[in-house]
């Protein structure tokens, strides 16, 4: 998932009264803010297609 908006990465999480109870068919928060305190992994947001040598 490109756009993963789960609790673990969110900058509310310490005080969210939300928090683990928005079902999995609901994949919006409208509080969700993603924590720039973490780094994103390698891989998230946009995929990139290297160009293979020849």
């Amino acid at each position: 998932m490109a756009d993963a908006r789960i609790c673990l990465v969110c900058a509310w999480r310490g005080d969210c009264q939300k928090k683990y109870s928005i079902s999995k068919s609901a994949r919006f928060c409208p509080e969700f803010s993603r924590d720039l305190s973490l780094k994103e992994e390698p891989g998230d947001g946009e995929e990139t297609i290297e160009p293979k040598g020849q």
